[in-house]
C-alpha cells in the first residue's frame, strides 16, 4: 500500500469466475473496516475483515467484492426459509382464509429459491488474494 488514502482493485480469475474487489481508504486513527459481500457469503465477513486487518494496521476502508461468471449454477431452495414460510402460511390461515399457496407463487417468495455458487470454503482463498492485489494497488 503507497498511501493510506486511495483506492485499489484486485481481479482474480479462476474456475471460470471472475471475484473482484475494490477497496477506498481514508486516513483515521484506527482500523475500521466496512466489507460488502455477495448475498451467499455474508457469514465470510469477520474472516474477510480480519484478513485486511493483518496488512493494514490503521486506516478507514470500504471493501466490496463481487463474484461474476460459471454460467452453471445449481438452483436450490433455501430450506430454512421454506420451512419458516410454510410455518407462517399455516398459521395465518388458521386465522384468514386467502387460499391454497402455489408452487409458482411459494418459489417467488423472497429467498426461496438461489442459484448457489460453488461451496463457500473454495472462494476464501480468492477473496483473499482478490484483497492483496486491491491493497497493493492503492
Amino acid at each position: 500500500m503507497k498511501s493510506m488514502t486511495g483506492y485499489g482493485t484486485g481481479i482474480v480469475e479462476e474456475d471460470g469466475y471472475q471475484i473482484k474487489c475494490e477497496i477506498s481508504s481514508v486516513n483515521h486513527r484506527y482500523f475500521e473496516a466496512k466489507v460488502v459481500l455477495p448475498e451467499n457469503f455474508e457469514n465470510l465477513k469477520v474472516e474477510l475483515t480480519q484478513y485486511l486487518r493483518n496488512s493494514c494496521i490503521r486506516g478507514k476502508y470500504y471493501v466490496k467484492i463481487a463474484i461474476t461468471g460459471s454460467e452453471d449454477k445449481i438452483p436450490s431452495i433455501n430450506m430454512k426459509k421454506a420451512d419458516l414460510y410454510i410455518k407462517l402460511y399455516r398459521e395465518l390461515s388458521d386465522k384468514v382464509d386467502f387460499g391454497e399457496l402455489d408452487f409458482v407463487s411459494f418459489l417467488s417468495l423472497p429467498e426461496i429459491l438461489s442459484k448457489e455458487t460453488a461451496e463457500q470454503s473454495l472462494f476464501v482463498d480468492k477473496f483473499k488474494r482478490a484483497i492483496d492485489k486491491a491493497v497493493i494497488s492503492m
